[in-house]
Order: structure tokens, then sequence, then C-alpha cells
């Protein structure tokens, strides 16, 4: 059975599973983070629990919930400055081979009047269907399988229906540059081009021949200003010289650039450097986009990248002063 992962987990999202034990989801105390002279064995159920899973078809693990169901919750610090949610995802991806690539680590939202302890927290990993799969537990040198809803060792005909299965291409992207192409005046107002650059990475054993990147959702926009967002018609843009990709195919490992252009709309309250700064804060500096890439065989899932952070002011003041638009 495949997983889909989900956006978030809410403490009445866990409370909610069945009771007992699951082929689709486990749960494991947090008392298995409390001791740090106890690390071997913490890695070594971690190891497990994701080797089973990713072979499985995906799952979730609740962690900080014992068997019975009582919340007990894992510390929200596990060392040092590093949260225990950043540690897993970290760590989780080496505890195998192939190395883990579909998985996403939550931090429960605690209900309004939580059963979680102070000071600590209520963390799920998501496991999706792995297209790497069969994984070995790198801490076992075996591989493993949910069985019977306990993480098993996998028997040589199930290793073997996993490595003759077609599997979807594993795409994944992230987001590399966000530049500022041109700026024009357009109706009394500042029109910027803006490109958003990703690198698309095939993680998985299958070539995608056909896939697309597609926008989905805009936000962290400056109320009442979703209208100065374009993302097709930028108006006052010429029609520049197309380029298309004549292949589209990404191999395994393999990487390809591509490019999001959108048009913003500035309407800062002066047209002096100040005015404009400000106004790059409000529209671009907080911006994020949620996109899909899907393939030939999958739609994908949603992903929000942050605009902003890789945003630079400097250089959409210094074309704009270039081309007279910045008033002293």
């Amino acid at each position: 059975m495949s997983f889909v992962k989900k956006e978030h987990w809410t403490e009445e999202d866990v409370l909610s599973l069945p009771a007992g034990e699951h082929d689709y989801f486990d749960r494991k105390s947090g008392q298995l983070f409390d001791d740090p002279s106890k690390r071997d064995s913490l890695y070594d159920v971690l190891a497990k629990a994701a080797c089973a899973f990713a072979n499985s078809g995906g799952g979730h693990l609740v962690l900080g919930v014992k068997d019975d169901g009582t919340v007990d919750g894992v510390p929200a610090i596990f060392s040092g400055r590093t949260s225990t949610r950043e540690w897993l995802e970290q760590k989780l991806p080496d505890f195998l081979d192939y190395r883990l690539v579909d998985f996403r680590v939550h931090s429960v939202a605690p209900a309004a009047t939580s059963k979680i302890p102070a000071g600590r927290e209520l963390l799920v990993v998501d496991f999706g269907d792995s297209s790497l799969a069969p994984h070995q537990s790198r801490r076992h040198l075996q591989y493993f399988y949910r069985s019977g809803s306990h993480s098993s060792p996998a028997p040589h005909f199930y290793l073997e229906l996993l490595r003759q299965r077609l599997t979807n291409p594993s795409l994944d992207f992230t987001l590399s540059n966000v530049t500022i192409e041109s700026g024009w005046s357009h109706e009394g107002a500042i029109i910027l081009k803006v490109d958003a650059g990703f690198v698309i990475e095939n993680t998985g054993r299958i070539a995608a021949y056909k896939w697309s990147l597609i926008a989905r959702e805009l936000s962290g926009v400056p109320e009442g200003r979703a209208g100065d967002y374009f993302f097709s018609g930028i108006p006052g843009a010429t029609r520049g010289a197309s380029s298309i990709r004549i292949d589209d195919t990404i191999l395994p490992g393999g990487l390809c650039p591509e490019k999001k252009t959108f048009g913003v709309r500035l309407r800062p309250e002066n047209n002096n450097e100040a005015g404009i700064r400000d106004d790059l804060a409000k529209t671009i500096g907080t911006m994020s986009l949620t996109l899909q890439l899907a393939t030939e065989t999958s739609r994908g899932e949603l992903k929000t990248v942050d605009i902003g952070s890789l945003f630079c002011a400097d250089r959409a003041v210094e074309l704009l002063r270039e081309k007279g638009m910045v008033f002293q």
C-alpha cells in the first residue's frame, strides 16, 4: 500500500490513531531518547523502523507515545542547540542503504488542552513508498519489512518482488537562486520581472522523461496585494526569445535546471530608495511559493520554497536606478 505524506500533524490526529499495533504505523516511547548512554539502542530502533516502512509502501512512525497510548513526548532538544526534529532529519537518511530520501519529520501541533509533558514534544515521521527499495539497515546489515504489525526481517522472495516492481520516477526540487531580470514603469507603477531558479534532481532509479514544475499557491504577501503578482501575462512585458528544452529526460542521479518567471508590481509610497526598499521587503522579502513537481505517472507532492530568503534587494534597486526610476 502506498502512503501520501501529510502536510501537518496535530495532537488530535495522533490520539485518533487506532489502538494497538498496525502495519501502517508504529508508536515508540520518548524514553528511547532520554538516556545518552543508550544511543546505540535508539539508533537500532530508528534504523529498523525506517527500513521496514521504506520497504513496505510507507507509513507513520509516532515518537513520544507508549504502546498503551500514553503520551510521554520526546525531548525538544536532542543535543546542544540541535532540536530532536532537526537531528532526525539529518540522521535518518544515513541509517539505510540506499540512502533514505522519501520521508518527512513533523513536529505535532499540540491541542488546546495538551497531554504532551512540558519541555517535550510529539514527532511523527512519514515514510513514502520509496522508489529505491529494497533498503538495507546499515545498523543491522539486514533488510526489514512490516509484517503482522511488526518490523521483521524481509524474506528473499519479498526482496525479489521489490527489485522487480515497476516504480515511478522519484524527483525532487530545490530553489537555487532568485534574480531580478528586468524592470520598467507601467501605468504609474513599477513592474519587476523575477526569475526563480530551481534544480530538479532524480533521486530514484527510474529515468524521468516527462515532468513539469507547477506553481500552485502564493503566500507571505501583503494584505490586499495578491493582484500585484503575475505568473502569466506580466503587464508591459515585451515578448522575448522563447527557449524550449528539446529533451526533458533526467537520468537516475541526474540534475536539470528549471526556471519559473513571474512579475511583481511595486507600489512604493515614494519612488526614492527607502520607499522602494520598503515595498520590496513587503512584496518579495516575505514571499513563499508552493509548487508541485508532476511526472508522467505521478501528480507529485506540494512543497513550499522561501523566495524571500534568496532575494537581493540591492540588485533590484541598482537595476531601477540605472533606468532612472529611483529618485533621490
